[in-house]
């Protein structure tokens, strides 16, 4: 599961940390309003653009095959 946060709730901490002493010393925890899996976000994601959206599971030598047409091998 995730919490995912918005870009710009990231950026307004950055802000905050850069421009003022309210943040020293401190280590905020960035996290989202709510744990969701893989699935239920892209379910969430599906509702907003008004279409379903498929999660297509793929083994770990389906995944290498495909990423390492765009990611070279270290």
């Amino acid at each position: 599961m995730q919490a995912p946060i918005h870009e710009q709730d990231i950026a307004d901490v950055a802000v905050v940390a850069l421009t003022t002493d309210a943040l020293v010393g401190a280590a905020p925890v960035l996290t989202g309003p709510e744990r969701l899996t893989l699935r239920e976000q892209v379910a969430l994601i599906g509702e907003v653009i008004g279409r379903p959206v498929a999660v297509i599971e793929q083994t770990e030598a389906e995944s290498s095959a495909m990423l390492s047409r765009f990611v070279p091998e270290v």
